[in-house]
């Protein structure tokens, strides 16, 4: 979509992400990490804005980890908790729910894969699982 207004035209790229429950977090990490490196080239046009219902679950956890990998990215030291603070210090209560939070971890270790800055081993496969089985169990808890 372009905007224009007198003679500028700004360009604006709109992506909503329709099955991503509030609160939760998604089963796979694939969808987010893609996000993140599609929206990486878009970053360095311009400013990106997020946001979902409440601006801090999964507004949260989608900045919390574009800012780990940029860290990443810089070598620089990373640690989620200190992340999590810095974002929070921004946007108060961001990554809201232990969920989130674990997704957060699981992404990151996604990423790490994809981006070949770590290999996928018999470990980063057992953490997948038991994320996905937490999540399964938290899922039936949440439904009754």
């Amino acid at each position: 979509m372009q905007a224009s207004c007198s003679d500028n035209v700004h360009k604006v790229t709109h992506i909503k992400w329709r099955d991503w429950p509030d609160r939760v977090s998604p089963n796979s990490p694939l969808p987010i990490v893609h996000l993140l490196t599609r929206m990486r080239p878009l970053s360095e046009k311009g400013p990106i804005v997020v946001h979902c219902s409440a601006g801090i679950g999964r507004t949260g956890t989608y900045c919390a980890l574009d800012y780990a990998t940029d860290k990443i990215t810089a070598a620089s030291p990373l640690s989620i908790p200190k992340v999590v603070k810095e974002i929070r210090n921004q946007r108060l209560h961001s990554v809201q729910s232990m969920l989130q939070y674990l997704y957060l971890h699981v992404c990151l270790l996604e990423y790490l894969i994809i981006t070949k800055a770590t290999n996928r081993t018999p470990q980063t496969r057992k953490f997948q699982r038991d994320y996905e089985k937490y999540l399964k169990k938290f899922n039936q808890r949440t439904a009754k």
